[in-house]
């Protein structure tokens, strides 16, 4: 086993130790320690390599409660994640040590209590977060994901925009202002029904002016498109609006939908596979029985390259669902964020709002992460194409 980690295999160890004892890697590796039960206030993820970057150095503070560390390591050995002594001091729980051209992970981790529970949902919950680090550290590695590369962001407006609509330019251009000063060069698609082939220019203009885009939004109307009896005909003259609409404004549209009111059917993905589509964009079920439990299976659902033709389905989230620790969850496993908002969440709806909007603010929390973790800002239509294979 030694010879296959020195020519690059990847050995993780896990399992429940008795504290009081030295445990010695020999001769997997030249690493001993001590094992001690010490009490903890938290804990604190460090930067070594094989983390991915966007968990890397981040810390917990926890009610006191007990923890497995290893004292004694050699220099051999460096920490992944570290448990917070009374004291200050940082013990590890999972180290790692390099051996010829591969990687010995020992993990110290409690073990799972619910494997049942979505991963989403334990990466999401600093209280679970730990006991599948050590684990999620190991398979990317072996499965070679660069841990250093930033997951995507992404903010996408839906329902816009509105024929003759000419008293919304100036906020417009307050929000893509806003949003740019809290992250330089964050990337927001808006979405383009193909009837709406009569806009305001300035507000093109406007959006040209930022890191923007455009997709797709219904295939021609803004409608439930499970209702649709003849989707090829909406499709045919959705098309050569928006040939039209592209060569009046200069833009493109990529080649991704959103389905109004995220209402389609079998049919209708059906039919943007024929019709060379890239993606198309829909929200996480909200019902966590729905999200896969497999690492592998949350991230080549984005993915399905049946047929033969590489065919995304991107999932995006409401703001109200991403805060801090599902953005992190999502970033640590290499997944996009990707953010939705409607114009009344931004004030720049037609008429009056019917309830107060937070206006430019909306996205803030989004985007102070994407900048705290040098996210990477791409369009939509990019997101699909990096998305990994099954």
């Amino acid at each position: 086993m030694r010879r296959w980690v020195e020519r690059g295999a990847t050995v993780y160890v896990r399992g429940p130790i008795k504290p009081g004892r030295k445990y010695s890697m020999r001769p997997l590796a030249d690493v001993e320690f001590d094992s001690v039960i010490q009490p903890s206030l938290g804990y604190r993820f460090t930067a070594h390599w094989i983390l991915p970057v966007a968990i890397a150095r981040e810390g917990v503070a926890e009610i006191a409660r007990c923890r497995p560390v290893a004292l004694g390591l050699s220099n051999s050995a460096r920490p992944l994640l570290t448990s917070t002594h009374p004291s200050g001091e940082q013990s590890p729980i999972i180290f790692a040590a390099e051996v010829g051209a591969g990687v010995i992970i020992c993990d110290l981790s409690e073990e799972i209590a619910d494997l049942g529970t979505p991963l989403i949902s334990r990466l999401s919950d600093p209280a679970s977060r730990t006991a599948i680090a050590g684990t999620l550290a190991a398979l990317d590695y072996a499965a070679g994901r660069d841990a250093s590369l930033s997951a995507p962001i992404n903010l996408v407006l839906d329902d816009r925009p509105i024929n003759h609509d000419f008293f919304n330019g100036g906020r417009t251009e307050k929000f893509l202002k806003h949003i740019d000063s809290q992250c330089p060069g964050i990337h927001i698609d808006f979405a383009w029904t193909p009837n709406q082939t009569r806009v305001n220019r300035a507000y093109v203009e406007t959006l040209r002016r930022y890191n923007t885009g455009y997709v797709w939004h219904g295939l021609l109307r803004h409608m439930d498109h499970s209702t649709i009896m003849d989707l090829e005909t909406d499709l045919s003259i959705g098309r050569s609006l928006i040939r039209e609409i592209s060569k009046r404004y200069d833009i493109e549209i990529q080649p991704v939908m959103i389905f109004p009111y995220e209402k389609d059917n079998a049919a209708c993905v059906a039919l943007l596979r024929r019709a060379d589509y890239v993606a198309r964009v829909q929200s996480f079920d909200p019902d966590p029985k729905a999200v896969p439990r497999s690492y592998f299976r949350l991230r080549s659902a984005q993915t399905d390259t049946s047929a033969g033709a590489s065919f995304a389905t991107l999932l995006r989230d409401s703001v109200e669902m991403l805060n801090r620790n599902r953005m992190l969850a999502l970033a640590t496993l290499g997944m996009p964020i990707i953010a939705l908002a409607h114009p009344n969440n931004l004030g720049v709806q037609r008429l009056r709002p019917t309830r107060e909007p937070m206006g430019p603010s909306y996205f803030d929390r989004i985007v102070k992460f994407a900048a705290e973790k040098s996210l990477r800002p791409m369009s939509l239509e990019h997101i699909a194409c990096e998305m990994p294979v099954d």
